[in-house]
């Protein structure tokens, strides 16, 4: 019995998944944004980055390098963590997420339904999100295996310089304080 070429594409697009179940990655893989940003976020969002409740090799303690109260996991880190809280809630005010994001895919989801009428605003924000997961990150590192000490004022610093960064290397001729200030 020879399948005619309807019957085949039927049964591809029975198994094909009807929507794109990460709808994140056309956010955080862009041109404009720095590969080592998008990296990082990428692995939060998989749930891969090396948090000590990951390292099951070595017998660590697992609280969070950070506050030292609870144990050390990519949702602890990002948003249950008191001290990155100071950040995300500076970084939520400066881009005007109303809502204190719970998880990055959460945070990816609000930015992408409370879409801006500026252009340059809508990259800024999207920027920033993939930035303050990446400072924080190197933040944490710079804590744990450096014993520095982490300051959430100079994250928010960097992240706004990241920002401005990359807005004015994208839009040179465009207002871009006038619109993200």
């Amino acid at each position: 019995m020879k399948l005619a070429l309807s019957d085949t594409k039927a049964a591809y697009e029975w198994f094909r998944p009807r929507k794109d179940r990460r709808f994140w990655a056309k956010y955080i893989w862009k041109d404009f944004i720095p590969p080592k940003y998008s990296f990082i976020c990428w692995l939060a969002i998989r749930g891969r980055l090396t948090t000590r409740d990951r390292i099951t090799w070595e017998e660590i303690d697992a609280s969070c390098g950070l506050c030292s109260r609870e144990d050390e996991n990519v949702d602890h880190l990002f948003f249950r963590c008191r001290e990155t809280w100071k950040v995300w809630d500076n970084v939520r005010d400066w881009i005007g997420l109303r809502r204190r994001p719970t998880t990055i895919k959460s945070a990816i989801k609000w930015l992408v339904r409370d879409r801006r009428p500026s252009r340059i605003v809508h990259v800024a924000e999207r920027i920033a999100l993939i930035a303050t997961v990446y400072y924080i990150w190197l933040a944490r590192n710079a804590a744990i295996m450096d014993g520095k000490r982490y300051d959430n004022v100079w994250i928010v610093f960097q992240i706004k310089i990241v920002v401005y960064s990359i807005l004015y290397a994208k839009f040179p001729q465009e207002q871009v304080m006038q619109q993200c200030a």
